[in-house]
C-alpha cells in the first residue's frame, strides 16, 4: 500500500462516462482517500456509490462510497485501483491478499538457513540459504479459506547487493484449497465469488484476530484483490488475475509500532490454529458489540474519559449476558412471579412498575464481574485485583454514577485516574473472556498473561 499519491485526470459518475470533470486524486492513510475537482458534479447525489477515475495514462480506478464534504471535494470510503467497476453489483471477488504490519515477526517462520561457519572470532566466508518456506494453509469456514503465503524480493543488482527481503501475506479466498499465492493468481476459470463488503469483513476480522494475539493495534502495508473477470497477460501469452490494490483511510495514523512481545504467537497456537480462526470467525456475530468496544481501546487516540470506562463495563456486562447464565432464578418460576405481582396489584400501580421488574430475573453487573473473576482466576487478575470486593463496588458504583449523575453517588465513584486503572483491570478481564471462547484453556490463557506480566507494572493494586 503506498503511503501517499497523489494522480491529475478525470472523473466520472458510473452512469455517465460521457461526462468526466477534471481533478486530483488523493490519498494517505491519515486522510484516506479525497477527490478534488476543478468544477462540480452539478445535480448529483452529495453521495455516490461509484466514482470512476482515470488518470493521465488511461489507468482507471473505482472510488466506493462517496460523499461531498463541499461544492469541489468528496470524501472516498475505498479507492480500488486497476479497473472500473460500473455498478455495484460487479463488486465481487474471489480473494483479498493483505500484508500486516508485524506479521512476519508473529509468525516467527523463516526461510532463512545461515551456515556460516566461524572461525575463532573472524568469519573466513558467510553462507546464508534462502528455500521459501511452504504455505501455511487454514480453513476459516465452509464458504471461505485462508493462508499464510511467503515471498521474496531479490535485489537488482545481486553482485553489489544481497538484500534480499522475505515476505509473507495473508490470503483469504472464497472455496480456495491452493497452494500457493501464484496458483491463486493463475487461476481463471473459478466461478466462486463474494460481495466486496462480505470479502473485506473477512480482512477486518483476521486483522482483529492479530491485534489479540499482538496486544497492540495492526495495520495493512499491502491490500489487493482478486477477480476472476479482472484478467492481464502475464508477459508469456498467459492470462492471469490482475492483482487491485485497494486503499483506505486507517482509524487512526499507522505509527511504526514494533511488535512488543505478543500475548501470544503462532508458534503457542499452531496446532490448533484451524480450531481457534474458525471459532474467532463463529463467534464474531455473536459478540459483535463486545469485539467493538474492545478493538475501540486498541485503536481509539483520543484521550482517556470516563465513557471508555463505561463502554468496557458494558462490554462486561454484554458478554456475560450473551454466553453465561443470564437467569437468576428458572424462567418458568419468575414468570409465576411476576403473574403473582400483577395479579396483586391494581393496573395503576402495576403499570408503575413494569418497566423495573422487565429486567428483575437477570443478574446484577456485580453478579456478572463476580462471576466473571471467579472463573477467570488467573495469576494476572489475582495480583492486580487483590480485592475483588472492594474492586466490583468500585466498578459498580462509578458505572452508576457516570451513567446518572446521581449526587448521592458522587462520593463513592472513582476519579478519572482511579477510573483508567479499573477499566485497565476490565480490558484484561474482557480480553480473557474473549480468549477462552475461542477455544483457549484457562493454562494457555494463564501462561500467555504471565509472559507479558511486565507490561501491566504500571497498574497499582
Amino acid at each position: 500500500m503506498e503511503e501517499q499519491f497523489k494522480r491529475i485526470g478525470k472523473f466520472y459518475l458510473a452512469d455517465n462516462m460521457d461526462l468526466g470533470l477534471a481533478g486530483d486524486l488523493l490519498f494517505d492513510k491519515v486522510n484516506g482517500v479525497v477527490i478534488d475537482l476543478k468544477e462540480d458534479f452539478e445535480d448529483a447525489d452529495d453521495y455516490q456509490n461509484i466514482i470512476i477515475f482515470e488518470d493521465l495514462n488511461g489507468q482507471y480506478a473505482t472510488l466506493l462510497y462517496s460523499t461531498r464534504i463541499d461544492e469541489l471535494k468528496w470524501e472516498t470510503a475505498f479507492a480500488i485501483d486497476g479497473y472500473a467497476f460500473h455498478h455495484v453489483n460487479e463488486l465481487m471477488f474471489n480473494s483479498i491478499i493483505i500484508g500486516l504490519k508485524n506479521l512476519d515477526n508473529w509468525l516467527g517462520i523463516t526461510g532463512f538457513i545461515d551456515r556460516t561457519e566461524r572461525n575463532g572470532d573472524r568469519y573466513s566466508s558467510v553462507l546464508i540459504e534462502y528455500k521459501k518456506p511452504d504455505p501455511i494453509n487454514f480453513k476459516i469456514d465452509d464458504k471461505v479459506a485462508g493462508k499464510f503465503v511467503f515471498g521474496f524480493r531479490r535485489p537488482l543488482r545481486p553482485m553489489y547487493n544481497v538484500n534480499l527481503v522475505e515476505t509473507v501475506k495473508v490470503a483469504i479466498s472464497v472455496n480456495y484449497q491452493k497452494s500457493s499465492l501464484e496458483e491463486i493468481i493463475n487461476t481463471i476459470a473459478n466461478p466462486d465469488e463474494m460481495k466486496f463488503d462480505d470479502l473485506l469483513n473477512y480482512y477486518v476480522r483476521f486483522n482483529n484476530f492479530l491485534t489479540v494475539a499482538f496486544h497492540q493495534p495492526t495495520y495493512p502495508t499491502s491490500l489487493s484483490l482478486l477477480s476472476h473477470r479482472v484478467l492481464m497477460d502475464d508477459g508469456t501469452g498467459k492470462m492471469r488475475q490482475k492483482q487491485l490494490p485497494l486503499y483506505y483511510k486507517l482509524s487512526i495514523p499507522a505509527y511504526d509500532h514494533k511488535l512488543i512481545r505478543p500475548l501470544f504467537s503462532y508458534s503457542d497456537i499452531g496446532k490448533q490454529f484451524n480450531e481457534i480462526v474458525q471459532k474467532w470467525y463463529s463467534n464474531y456475530k455473536g459478540l459483535e458489540p463486545v469485539l467493538n468496544i474492545l478493538f475501540d481501546t486498541y485503536y481509539s487516540d483520543t484521550p482517556f474519559n470516563e465513557n471508555k470506562f463505561l463502554n468496557i463495563s458494558q462490554a462486561i456486562e454484554t458478554f456475560h449476558r450473551r454466553t453465561r447464565k443470564n437467569e437468576r432464578i428458572p424462567k418458568n418460576e419468575s414468570s409465576k412471579i411476576l403473574k403473582e405481582i400483577k395479579e396483586s396489584l391494581s393496573d395503576r400501580n402495576y403499570d408503575f412498575i413494569k418497566d423495573k421488574l422487565f429486567h428483575a430475573n437477570e443478574p446484577t453487573l456485580h453478579t456478572r464481574i463476580e462471576e466473571l473473576l471467579s472463573e477467570f482466576n488467573t495469576s494476572i487478575l489475582s495480583r492486580l485485583i487483590p480485592d475483588r470486593e472492594q474492586f466490583i463496588k468500585d466498578v459498580k458504583n462509578s458505572r452508576n454514577y457516570y451513567t446518572h449523575y446521581d449526587v448521592s453517588l458522587e462520593k463513592k465513584r472513582l476519579k478519572l485516574k482511579e477510573l483508567f486503572y479499573v477499566t485497565e483491570k476490565l480490558k484484561i478481564l474482557l480480553v480473557c473472556c474473549i480468549l477462552k471462547e475461542t477455544e483457549f484453556s484457562m493454562d494457555m490463557i494463564t501462561s500467555h498473561f504471565d509472559r507479558i506480566n511486565y507490561r501491566y507494572h504500571y497498574i497499582p493494586t
